[in-house]
């Protein structure tokens, strides 16, 4: 094995070379990388007309390589921007119980019974609904299932023999900002369902250059957590999109991170971005990336 190290740059310069019939992998990053992929020598740069269109970052791995290497994620990135240019439905299929109701949202309340009637309503700003013969009712900040609860109590009280059945007829806008490496950084209303890739979709999806790994979320109440989109692409953790966007929430794309190439006869060959803050990368990491040989 050879290693190479150029000292002319923070962590775009670390090139290990396997000579040979044995593994090749290459850095943009500090430190000693492994992989499990086997590939020939590394062959003359290719063309400018080559590379003319490929990512900078996937450009300079495939000359160091001698074969065409892409950045993990980038289909990903652009179904994101694809998806940013065709309006969303209302997910109202994907209202239960546990949803919040909030100002903007609107309702259709049907009682049936001794009293038949069917209203539509939109939850004011003060958070209330009104029905009549009945006292206002503080609906913002329930969820649909204690709304529905605390209507048929409302309701029992003042008719007999009568059930009130409440449904969600639309969804509330909230404003989030989306910040950093995207297309379209600024405020944008989006669905209270929303969740951070919505936005992201919103706002144009996420720059080449920008994380997949490093996505920021941040509230108005101060509360912060890193979103690692790897962890969707590679089906480590499926529920990583399932976090629901609140009014006020702060999403920022920073810079791609430090990134490692892997080369040669595995099944997913590529360029890939390596957690926050790390600089190598593990065999086994290296082989979930992969995909193995």
């Amino acid at each position: 094995m050879i290693a190479k190290t150029l000292p002319d740059g923070p962590r775009h310069r670390h090139v290990i070379r396997h000579i040979g019939r044995t593994a090749l992998a290459m850095a943009f990053a500090v430190g000693m990388l492994t992989t499990s992929a086997h590939a020939a020598p590394l062959k003359q740069r290719p063309s400018s007309a080559q590379t003319r269109t490929e990512h900078p970052i996937a450009a300079d791995y495939s000359a160091r390589a001698g074969s065409r290497l892409t950045i993990f994620g980038d289909r990903f990135r652009a179904s994101l921007a694809r998806d940013s240019n065709t309006e969303q439905p209302e997910p109202l299929g994907q209202i239960g119980d546990d949803y919040i109701i909030g100002a903007g949202d609107r309702l259709v309340v049907r009682l049936r019974g001794s009293r038949n009637e069917t209203t539509e309503l939109t939850i004011d700003r003060s958070g209330r609904i009104a029905l009549d013969e009945l006292n206002p009712i503080m609906a913002a900040g329930l969820s649909l299932g204690e709304l529905r609860d605390t209507l048929q109590d409302a309701v029992s009280s003042q008719f007999l023999d009568t059930r009130a059945f409440v449904t969600i007829d639309g969804i509330r806008q909230i404003s989030v900002t989306v910040t950093g490496a995207v297309p379209f950084p600024g405020p944008l209303q989006i669905s209270s369902l929303a969740t951070p890739l919505d936005a992201l979709k919103a706002a144009g999806g996420i720059d080449p250059m920008g994380s997949l790994r490093a996505v920021i979320l941040g509230s108005e109440g101060g509360n912060r957590s890193v979103i690692d989109l790897y962890d969707l692409l590679l089906g480590s953790n499926p529920a990583a999109n399932r976090v629901t966007l609140h009014a006020g929430d702060r999403i920022h794309v920073p810079p791609i991170g430090s990134t490692i190439a892997i080369a040669g006869a595995v099944k997913r060959p590529g360029v890939f971005e390596l957690s926050p803050g790390k600089t190598t990368i593990s065999l086994e990491e290296a082989i979930l990336f992969s995909g193995g040989p």
